[in-house]
């Protein structure tokens, strides 16, 4: 399925500069994560791949302030997130980044729109301005979900995932970042979340950053970049 041509106001659009990071864990005497440099223009997407544990997840915990305890640079905008506090990075990334994981979180007892929406209320502490409903149903429409009171539990396994992309895309991100988003999806429904994530994060000019082995994304994502052991091993001259 492809993504819709017309697509919401964009965000605004997010660069991020890496220099020097370096993940440690308590125990491993070897670094969990080593990136010397790695550049991501405004808008632009980046494939990351590796096997199991090369440390696709400790980056992307590092890229989006989930796991502060690195050490060097990880900048988007000239906003470091290494050195923040947890509260700041966490405000930071509500206010930036539209994450879409594996496993998709969502409420079973919660309609389709309750889940799209719940991130917003709880963060507003539910005052929510009536248009985000309004946008929140447009948004199913777009990702190809048009019963919003359809209770989330009795979904499929692609449309809980075209629902957390929903959830994820709502307040229109500057960066979005997924984590193995179609390793729990049949081929057929992995096909259509991956062309639905790449050109809806596009049409909202997003940064896109998504760690995956599935061969869907590399014929959609331009800019490839391998992790084995915690560095990149290819696309050096672009990525690391």
């Amino acid at each position: 399925m492809s993504a819709p041509k017309s697509a919401p106001k964009s965000a605004p659009k997010s660069a991020l500069a890496i220099r020097d990071l370096v993940v440690r864990y308590p125990g491993l005497d070897a670094p969990a994560l080593e990136v010397p440099a790695l550049t991501l223009a405004a808008g632009e997407a980046l494939l990351v791949s590796g096997p199991s544990g090369a440390g696709k997840t400790t980056f992307l915990n590092a890229v989006t302030g989930l796991d502060g305890r690195g050490q060097g640079v990880v900048a988007w905008d000239g906003i470091n997130l290494i050195g923040l506090s947890e509260g700041a990075r966490d405000r930071w990334r509500a206010g930036h980044v539209g994450l879409v994981m594996q496993d998709f979180h969502l409420f079973p007892a919660l309609s389709v729109r309750e889940n799209v929406m719940l991130p917003q209320r709880l963060a507003r502490w539910g005052r929510l301005p009536p248009a985000l409903r309004t946008e929140a149903d447009a948004l199913l429409v777009r990702v190809g979900l048009d019963r919003p009171q359809q209770r989330a539990g009795t979904l499929s396994r692609g449309q809980k995932q075209r629902t957390a992309v929903a959830r994820a895309l709502l307040c229109r991100p500057g960066i979005v970042v997924a984590d193995e988003p179609t390793a729990s999806l049949d081929p057929v429904a992995g096909h259509a979340v991956a062309e639905l994530l790449v050109g809806l994060a596009a049409n909202l000019g997003a940064s896109l950053i998504v760690a995956s082995h599935d061969p869907v994304f590399a014929a959609r994502i331009a800019r490839h970049a391998r992790l084995e052991g915690g560095r990149f091993v290819t696309g050096e001259g672009d990525a690391a």
